[in-house]
């Protein structure tokens, strides 16, 4: 890889960050989203294999459809003069190493860092995938606090790099196939006895890796750390980690759960990362109950608003569930100290386990959650339908009670493409002046073809797979870049899966938030003017951000002309409310960077 091209198609190369065994990897930047990545230049072997480069790119695919805040995320392939390179998710942030290298962590945020761990173990091992070199190489700490597993899976797909390692921890490449048993892959420190012995592995190996790194953690040293690669493979075969060694508060939980993922026998060991996650949750919310000064990497927790009878009684019969009464309204809280608020509000189908908002709720400066809608949520079996109008007296509802058990001096209302719509519409209605002080848009719909998901939802069949196959096929005939095909494909089979086979939810929000743009193609037409003049007239200071396009300008113009003959916007409005940002199409606005720039304003205009 000497002579690394400047420029791969739309990526300019930026420098190298990363060498190894496995292979180099440089930062790069995207011209066309405005956004930085992580490109992983293959090695020349794969194009020269077509069976390793068919495998490695249906297991790319599916691992870029993970989309989990633990796990870091894979954009696409790209070739250039016959290489193929990888292009990557870049995180900001240090690696757990580094952060090691500095001495072990403290009680509270070893469990936190390894708990995020464990969540993306779970994730990725539910769709079939195992780590196999999970290190705290391989794990970033973004700015935020949410921690990263990086290059999941894709060791199972890279041949042995041809030039020595340079890492201090020598990794072991995969001399000419992808899985065959007998071959040896990982970092030396971090392998099971199986592994080591070159056998067929399972999700137990990244399991006793998790064990090695959350000993590493506590106690900042490697169990099995020895001079030499074969000395250490000794000790992973013959020798107990030191559990004395680990500090005197860890709790008895804990070590137990040390002990077991390092148990020689596979047939012994801890089987299931997603429990390994909730005992490692539950012994940090314990330390931190006896530490409350122990600092966190990330404090997102999700927590639950019951609606009660009363409440109830509030809401419209037309569009109420019998199921509402008792109901548990869900949202993710970031629990920064703050004296203000942000309510952030999913695009369609979205709820707060969605992994571009917990990132944002990792990264904000400011309090903020993150709303489930109602019968929106993840792992539940029979789902409320109800009105996008009741949907929104619930927010309200949600709101009034976070401002009185918060006391925050001011609270933004926000959302993304028709979420914005959603916290137009709400802060229009009930006594909304007094429980917001700001809203703020992203991307707005203006128009029934900025609609395209929410008609797709609103046409769907509640019993019928084959509308979501034919769902599926329109959204690939509708993009123009690989990135925006993953996004819409990630985000429509993240839907799918949870909602199962009850698309009532769904169908329901998507004919409320699309219905009222049928047919709708100016500025003139946009039911957005109504949306903005109400909210204009409930809330101080409304901001409605856009991506730069000579669309979005032509129906922006059309509004500011319509209002100067007019005043359909209010007398309150001012130009200051509409604003463009130099991204140029609608998923670039979606990146955490150019929203906690959004953010920023309206947290200063208010």
């Amino acid at each position: 890889m000497k002579n690394l091209p400047t420029q791969i198609g739309t990526y300019s190369i930026d420098r190298e960050i990363g060498r190894g065994g496995m292979g180099v990897v440089y930062k790069a930047t995207d011209s066309r989203l405005s956004r930085s990545v992580a490109i992983k230049a293959l090695p020349p072997g794969f194009a020269e294999n077509p069976d390793l480069m068919a495998r490695f790119e249906r297991e790319a695919k599916t691992l870029a459809a993970l989309n989990h805040p633990n796990v870091g995320g894979i954009h696409g392939i790209e070739e250039h003069q016959g290489l193929k390179y990888l292009i990557l998710e870049y995180v900001d942030g240090e690696t757990l190493a580094d952060r090691l290298a500095r001495g072990p962590l403290g009680m509270g945020e070893a469990l936190e860092v390894c708990s995020q761990i464990a969540d993306g173990l779970a994730t990725a091992h539910d769709a079939g995938f195992i780590h196999r070199d999970l290190k705290p190489a391989n794990v970033k700490i973004t700015t935020g606090g949410i921690v990263k597993v990086l290059d999941f899976g894709l060791a199972r797909a890279e041949p042995a790099h041809e030039s020595p390692p340079t890492a201090e921890t020598p990794t072991v490449g995969l001399p000419d196939t992808m899985t065959t048993p007998g071959t040896i892959l990982g970092t030396v420190q971090y392998m099971s006895p199986e592994q080591a012995r070159g056998r067929e592995v399972d999700r137990r190996t990244d399991l006793w890796a998790l064990g090695v790194v959350l000993y590493e953690c506590l106690t900042g040293a490697n169990p099995f750390n020895r001079e030499s690669s074969a000395e250490c493979i000794a000790a992973i075969f013959s020798q107990d980690p030191d559990l004395t060694a680990l500090p005197g508060a860890t709790p008895a939980e804990v070590i137990a759960l040390i002990r077991r993922c390092l148990r020689k026998d596979g047939r012994q060991r801890q089987r299931d990362a997603g429990d390994s996650r909730l005992i490692l949750e539950d012994a940090r919310e314990a330390v931190l109950l006896k530490s409350p000064a122990e600092p966190r990497v990330s404090a997102i927790t999700d927590r639950r608003f019951r609606i009660s009878d009363e409440l109830c009684r509030t809401l419209d019969r037309r569009g109420f569930d019998a199921l509402l009464p008792g109901w548990e309204m869900r949202f993710a809280d970031n629990n920064r100290e703050s004296d203000l608020l942000i309510v952030w509000l999913p695009s369609i189908g979205g709820d707060h386990t969605t992994a571009a908002w917990r990132e944002l709720l990792g990264a904000s400066p400011y309090r903020m959650i993150a709303v489930c809608p109602v019968g929106m949520e993840p792992g539940v079996g029979n789902r409320p339908v109800v009105s996008i109008e009741n949907q929104f007296a619930l927010i309200r509802a949600l709101t009034a009670f976070l401002r009185t058990s918060l006391s925050p001096r001011r609270v933004i209302l926000s959302g993304f493409s028709c979420g914005s719509i959603m916290a137009l519409r709400c802060a229009a209605g009930g006594e909304s002046g007094e429980l917001f002080d700001g809203v703020l848009t992203i991307d707005a719909d203006m128009q029934e073809s900025d609609c395209f998901l929410t008609r797709l939802f609103a046409g769907l069949d509640a019993s019928s797979s084959i509308d979501v196959m034919k769902a599926l096929h329109t959204i690939s005939g509708s993009c123009s870049t690989m990135h925006e095909w993953l996004v819409l494909h990630q985000h429509m089979l993240e839907c799918i899966d949870k909602v199962k086979a009850d698309f009532s939810p769904l169908i329901r929000q998507g004919i409320d938030l699309s219905e009222p743009y049928d047919g709708v193609r100016t500025g003139q037409q946009s039911p957005f003017v109504g949306f903005l003049r109400d909210a204009i007239d409930h809330v101080r200071t409304v901001l409605c951000v856009f991506h730069d396009s000579a669309e979005q300008r032509r129906m922006i113009g059309e509004i500011r002309m319509m209002h100067m003959d007019t005043q359909c916007l209010g007398q309150k409005f001012t130009d200051k409310s509409l604003m463009f940002v130099p991204v140029p199409d609608h998923t670039g606005m979606m990146s955490t960077e150019r929203l906690l720039e959004h953010l920023e304003l309206i947290a200063d205009a208010v």
